[in-house]
């Protein structure tokens, strides 16, 4: 018995070394798109290397069947907003066909006004960008957004800083399921051990008794006190091992429980922490920024180029002429948002502009399918974990309809 403890105080205290030494010489965990492990079947890889850890919903957790259904309600969420957003880009790419197919006379006079505008607003531009480095890109950008771009840096801000935050909790979450699985690699060999010592003291056992039978029968010894010693030692370790091994049971009932838990957890965080990285990508590609501490710089060049833009109105005149004149005429060819073309008015007179606004567009595009795609992807694995645990224990089934219902999700 004690030497059993002292194995294990032995294990633990090598497994806390080797735990610390892989932790200081870990690097950042690996979090990026392309490397998350969340574990999906083979299938679901479609849409993103990540894979999704099942987990037993067959035990009747209400936490663990809740869980499932929250994460299909926010998959459900996602693809509402990915969907919002494709149209609009959609209806984009869409008025750019109808712009390419203007001809003739019309052409001429949109051409002609876009060229004005142009015009116009460089000369504006060199007032307001006097003092503050902003190209006109930037500031025509930031314009078509400028109603809610405190709220885009807040959110961007916002989930940058729980982009950080997920990068300690998951090298958490990955020690703590090291050290589960490490418990549970200590308690098998523990068990191993066990029926090694089985085997050991039982051949001890019958060697001792055929050794005193022998020995009654030839020399006629009265070997009765050792024989029934020996018959006690082999209860005593029989009983040991029985011990041992009931509790290297219990200990690997409660290893299972702790890492269906863990498991649970980590998957909320990776599916969390994906969708917001979505979010952020898209974000930057949507701001041409590489994070929000240059965008709220961007922003702050741009108020102050307009403040002071404010002071030349010399030209404002004309300029709303030409603007009016270039949306007027793309209203009548139906195109959906017209005020856009004002600061992309480059684009109407050369084809090289257009081809880049359609190609941002596409991939902006791409980006909302992949995210639509694994969204999809998410509440077809919850669906098929409820229906299974539906099939599976039927007794659960008005558990599973009552958190599907708080949800508000629906099996298709």
């Amino acid at each position: 018995m004690k030497f059993f403890k002292k194995k294990k105080k032995e294990n633990e205290s090598e497994f806390e070394q080797k735990l610390s030494e892989r932790l200081n010489n870990e690097k950042d965990p690996d979090i990026s798109l392309d490397n998350i492990e969340m574990e999906l079947s083979e299938s679901e890889k479609k849409v993103r290397p990540v894979k999704l850890e099942k987990r037993d919903m067959a035990s009747g957790n209400r936490d663990t069947i809740a869980d499932t259904c929250n994460q299909i309600a926010e998959a459900k969420k996602q693809v509402q907003e990915a969907k919002l957003e494709y149209k609009a880009v959609t209806d984009y790419l869409a008025d750019i066909q109808k712009i390419d197919g203007i001809a003739g006379k019309e052409r001429e006079e949109l051409e002609d006004a876009a060229r004005n505008i142009i015009t116009l607003t460089r000369e504006r531009s060199k007032y307001q960008t006097a003092d503050v480095k902003l190209s006109d890109v930037q500031f025509r950008n930031i314009s078509r957004y400028e109603d809610n771009m405190l709220r885009e840096i807040k959110q961007m801000r916002e989930n940058e800083d729980y982009q950080r935050k997920v990068k300690g909790d998951l090298r958490q979450l990955a020690a703590e399921k090291a050290k589960l699985e490490f418990e549970k690699d200590e308690i098998i060999r523990s068990q191993e051990i066990l029926k090694k010592l089985a085997v050991l003291a039982g051949s001890l056992i019958v060697l001792l008794d055929v050794i005193f039978l022998v020995l009654t029968g030839k020399d006629e010894m009265n070997l009765n006190v050792p024989f029934i010693l020996s018959i006690i030692l082999g209860a005593g370790i029989a009983f040991y091992i029985f011990y041992e091994s009931r509790r290297n049971r219990i200990e690997i009932l409660n290893n299972s429980k702790k890492r269906n838990k863990l498991v649970g957890l980590t998957n909320r965080v990776k599916i969390k922490y994906v969708n917001t990285q979505n979010a952020l990508d898209y974000a930057y590609e949507k701001f041409m920024v590489s994070n929000s501490m240059e965008l709220s710089s961007v922003y702050d060049k741009y108020v102050k180029a307009k403040r002071e833009a404010e002071q030349y109105r010399s030209n404002t005149g004309m300029l709303n002429f030409y603007n009016n004149t270039l949306i007027g005429e793309l209203k009548m060819h139906g195109l959906k948002d017209c005020d856009i073309w004002i600061y992309q008015a480059a684009a109407i007179i050369d084809n090289r502009e257009m081809v880049e606004i359609r190609h941002r567009l596409n991939e902006r595009r791409q980006k909302l399918r992949e995210r639509i795609d694994f969204s999809y992807e998410v509440q077809k694995s919850g669906l098929s974990q409820l229906k299974l645990c539906m099939e599976e224990k039927p007794e659960l089934q008005t558990r599973v309809l009552e958190e599907m219902t708080k949800a508000e999700i629906e099996f298709e």
